[in-house]
């Protein structure tokens, strides 16, 4: 394909201070499908602009209450499944990935556009809701954001 692509995404593990970690599930995706906060970098924005900024219109976390603890070095990037390609330009994303911290005090809301319910679970609980799709792409950031747990 003569103009394929990876879109530049920045992506989320948030954590209050209790160390539950945020996923939200997909609207109107079946099966059931969980993630962190993600979304596209704009032209005109760092990947940490993008990220709180995502953080603020998915989940409705205001900005001056997160925290970034970390960014990954290194991009992730995978191929998306033709299946699950919404646009057939797209070769897949190439990800920047952030550890940020909210206090217990805030209570993320959904957009009920990209997700319909939030929830938080302990990082032991993670992977049982995490589809195969992203399975591979969350072991790799998992670690390296918080090498002290297991998941």
């Amino acid at each position: 394909m003569k103009d394929a692509y990876f879109r530049a995404n920045a992506a989320a593990v948030i954590i209050n201070e209790s160390g539950n970690l945020l996923i939200g599930k997909r609207k109107s995706v079946q099966p059931e499908t969980w993630k962190f906060v993600q979304g596209g970098i704009h032209v005109d924005e760092t990947p940490q602009q993008a990220i709180l900024r995502e953080i603020g219109e998915e989940a409705g976390i205001p900005v001056n209450k997160a925290v970034v603890l970390a960014e990954m070095l290194d991009w992730i990037v995978y191929e998306t499944p033709t299946r699950w390609a919404k646009r057939s330009d797209r070769i897949g994303q190439a990800q920047k990935w952030f550890l940020i911290r909210i206090p217990d005090s805030i209570v993320p809301q959904p957009d009920n556009n990209e997700f319909d319910t939030l929830i938080w679970v302990e990082p032991e609980n993670l992977m049982s809701h995490i589809n195969n799709q992203r399975s591979e792409t969350y072991l790799k950031v998992l670690p390296v954001l918080l090498p002290n747990l297991r998941f």
